[in-house]
């Protein structure tokens, strides 16, 4: 399976975001993408992300399975769940740093359903700076 973000980068390259027709949380994971699949429950995934950044192995994403794309129109229920995918992801980490982030967006060059990231804290500013440079959050 290709790893690189590059191959993500090119596949989104002339969309500025990918709709719920396109979401690929939404469609039904084929036999390489349900390999990915760590943890799940009725509402909440979680995977190893397809096109990680810099190849991190442990680069994860934990996304509702209903399409949501703001955390506001979440259900009680799908945002009590979020409590469980924590927990998953301290025992997954364990002893090891990591930091999250949110993705919710209706504009630039992402996914429109809500998702985590979740990255081992190995990782350099710069580098995280030089991502959100190429999905023009920064200049």
């Amino acid at each position: 399976m290709q790893k690189h973000r590059d191959i993500w980068e090119k596949k989104i390259e002339k969309k500025w975001i990918i709709w719920k027709q396109d979401c690929p949380f939404c469609a039904k994971p084929d036999k390489q993408e349900k390999k990915l699949i760590l943890w799940q429950s009725d509402l909440w995934e979680v995977r190893y992300n397809k096109f990680p950044y810099w190849w991190i192995k442990k680069h994860l994403l934990a996304f509702p399975k209903r399409h949501v794309e703001h955390i506001t129109k979440l259900t009680k229920k799908e945002f009590a769940w979020l409590k469980d995918v924590e927990k998953f992801i301290l025992n997954y980490y364990k002893d090891t740093q990591y930091f999250v982030f949110l993705r919710e967006t209706f504009y630039w060059r992402s996914i429109a359903h809500i998702h985590y990231h979740y990255l081992p804290w190995n990782i350099h500013w710069s580098d995280f700076a030089k991502i959100l440079k190429k999905q023009w959050f920064t200049k």
